[in-house]
């Protein structure tokens, strides 16, 4: 702090965070920042890590030079690095609940530190425009840099907004399934999903989808939904999700490398396999193995691959295949 007046200013701020909790676990608690359509680069974007060799902690979304930033949730303003002729200009918002948000390239800041701002409220314009006042050396073009810390660890802003104001045909295929989710949410049963289904799956709801999805994809077999649901349910792991990973893995048995081993359980890429005596067995090793002291921590899709994991435990080992025919599935059967 820099002053007895910033620090009293600073336990206000603080205080005022306890009466605008963010409901976490509740659906998109955070309002979009700016009117965004689509998404440049991605958090964690595989293209930015090839080229840069780093991770990309954000996400960027396109906008024209000087549009408006509003507050995604209630916060107060947490530091400001003012912009200035080639200098990097950014604004941290702190929120309840150990969240922060942090906003970069910025071209004016219309707030000053420890101002309170609602959600939904403008507080700073965008920039990012090569040589423009904040956007830095480094930037491809106007946009909004936007990055999201919970708990001093960054995390994937897509997880919190909804992602229904993007346009669906420029969304990776990883948050597809959440796009339809979101969907839902926005328009209940009115939502047409007919467009965003990438599978012929007939069937008014997901039990229904599931039944035909067994019967013209998957091996006799494993064809029997009872035993699907049954361990997916006695696991404490969606059946849908575990269908959709018997797909991915050997085409629901079409391609079993050994009996049985439809989630190719324990079967090595370096050739060593391993048998189950019947499918129920099979499928009972898969909830074991998403349900181990490695993978049942994760709390989301992405994490579970190469795809959205680069260094810790995994379940594939493809960076993109094998994530982006999950995702494919459940918008099918979801």
């Amino acid at each position: 702090m820099d002053s007895c007046d910033d620090l009293q200013k600073f336990y206000v701020a603080e205080k005022q965070l306890i009466d605008y909790p963010v409901d976490e676990n509740g659906p998109n608690p955070l309002v979009w920042p700016v009117s965004a359509t689509r998404i440049s680069t991605y958090f964690h974007d595989e293209g930015y890590f090839r080229a840069l060799g780093s991770q990309h902690e954000a996400i960027d979304i396109p906008m024209p030079q000087g549009s408006d930033i509003v507050a995604p949730a209630a916060g107060y303003v947490y530091f400001i690095h003012q912009p200035t002729p080639g200098g990097y200009g950014y604004v941290a918002l702190k929120h309840a609940n150990g969240f922060v948000t942090v906003y970069g390239h910025i071209s004016e800041v219309l707030v000053n530190k420890f101002d309170f701002v609602d959600a939904g409220k403008l507080f700073a314009k965008t920039g990012g425009a090569p040589g423009t006042t904040g956007a830095g050396p480094m930037t491809s073009g106007a946009h909004l840099h936007f990055e999201l810390y919970k708990n001093r660890e960054s995390v994937d802003p897509l997880r919190f907004l909804d992602l229904t104001k993007l346009r669906y045909d420029s969304i990776e295929g990883k948050y597809r399934y959440k796009f339809v989710e979101d969907l839902k949410l926005r328009y209940g049963n009115k939502a047409n999903l007919t467009k965003y289904s990438t599978f012929m799956i007939a069937g008014s709801d997901e039990i229904e989808r599931q039944k035909y999805f067994l019967a013209n994809y998957a091996i006799p077999a494993f064809a029997n939904h009872d035993v699907w649901t049954e361990e997916a349910v006695s696991a404490n792991v969606d059946p849908s999700f575990l269908m959709c990973v018997g797909l991915a893995e050997t085409g629901l048995g079409r391609h079993l490398k050994t009996a049985y081993n439809v989630g190719n359980v324990g079967n090595t890429d370096s050739g060593g396999t391993y048998d189950f005596t019947s499918p129920r067995e099979g499928i009972y090793w898969m909830t074991k193995t998403f349900n181990n002291k490695f993978l049942r921590k994760y709390q989301n899709l992405d994490q579970l691959s190469r795809y959205g994991n680069k260094t810790g435990a995994i379940y594939a080992s493809s960076a993109s295949n094998w994530h982006n025919n999950i995702v494919r599935c459940l918008s099918a059967l979801k």
